[in-house]
């Protein structure tokens, strides 16, 4: 017969260990809903099979991979109660699965990712800010977002992207391509576009128009920080600013002491 103090130890040990991997997992739930939310892979599949391939393509699977991985690991954590043990692995599986699936996507809710991902672009965040900026702020390939600064012709206009490029976008007919949310392009109109770009020409497959609140998260940041740097003077033009005031400084002294 084991001594009770063993059978603590070992409750104690396994139950911190399953809810660390419960972390985890949750943790990492979160953050693949944050990112496809982010980076607006949520409006992919309804471009039809082109967005369903880019989405599949830019999907996070090395963080799939790792839930998959913990969901193992915490399974056979799971097993040392008696609670799972007697259950069968079926419904101790889907059990797991659901529950985090919930707490994950209401994380994904909350304001955590944001503003860990704004404390990342900051360089606060010194542990897990490389895998925000890096999954965070990586554009997908051929994703384009942007406000319509001008309409050329019927089938050309023009876009300012969130970095402050300005791109081209050329409807080859209106039966090649995808519009989203039908309704003529006008100027200032948010849209999202699939398509293949060539230096500042994009040929769009498909097209959506966004509202304000549907402008990605990422896109949003981008948009914001440029926004700022523009409003911020430069290094060099304050430098300026302080070499006018010392030389106005100088001048007045000169002046001061040629009058004494």
């Amino acid at each position: 017969m084991k001594p009770k103090y063993r059978f603590v130890l070992n409750t104690v040990f396994f139950g911190l260990g399953a809810f660390l991997v419960f972390s985890l997992t949750v943790f990492a739930v979160s953050f693949i809903a944050f990112i496809l939310r982010g980076r607006g892979a949520w409006f992919l599949p309804g471009f039809g099979w082109p967005g369903i391939k880019i989405f599949i393509i830019s999907f996070p699977w090395i963080l799939v991979l790792a839930v998959i991985i913990f969901l193992a690991i915490l399974e056979i954590l799971v097993k040392h109660f008696g609670f799972a043990y007697r259950r069968p692995l079926i419904y101790s599986v889907l059990g797991v699965v659901i529950v985090i699936s919930v707490v994950g996507v209401y994380i994904d809710s909350t304001p955590l990712h944001t503003n860990a991902l704004r404390s990342a672009a900051k360089s606060n965040l010194p542990i897990a800010g490389p895998l925000y900026m890096n999954y965070g702020l990586a554009p997908i390939d051929n994703i384009y977002e942007g406000v319509v600064s001008d309409i050329t012709d019927e089938t050309d206009f023009l876009i300012e992207a969130p970095d402050g490029k300005s791109y081209n976008i050329a409807m080859p007919t209106s039966t090649d391509v995808k519009i989203i949310k039908n309704g003529k392009i006008q100027k200032d109109d948010r849209v999202m576009i699939i398509g293949e770009k060539d230096g500042s020409n994009i040929k769009a497959f498909g097209i959506q128009k966004l509202e304000i609140n549907e402008e990605p998260l990422f896109h949003q940041m981008q948009r914001n920080m440029r926004q700022k740097n523009e409003n911020q003077p430069s290094s060099t033009t304050k430098n300026q600013k302080y070499d006018e005031i010392n030389r106005n400084e100088k001048d007045n002294d000169k002046t001061n002491k040629e009058n004494n």
